[in-house]
């Protein structure tokens, strides 16, 4: 099963105007992330559940964009990021 990255490290993401690396301004509150849900026991960074993510959508947004392979959201950090759609 694949893993969440090591704390602290950057994503890279793409654009089309081509590509930065740090983590990009996503997702802002209200943005919609679509991508598979991942459970792990021992509670990586202290999140027990994650999402790696396929492609999200900013708030008001009219597509949804994909993310480089191996993005990975929390579900929790210091309180809920992911809510249920």
């Amino acid at each position: 099963m694949p893993r969440p990255p090591p704390p602290h490290t950057a994503l890279a993401a793409k654009s089309g105007k081509g590509s930065f690396s740090g983590p990009p301004e996503w997702p802002r509150n209200g943005a919609v992330l679509k991508g598979t849900v991942h459970v792990f026991e021992d509670k990586p960074q202290g999140s027990r559940e994650w999402l790696l993510v396929s492609e999200y959508k900013q708030a008001g947004a009219g597509a949804f964009v994909a993310v480089p392979e191996g993005t990975w959201m929390q579900f929790e950090q210091s309180g809920v990021l992911l809510h249920a759609a």
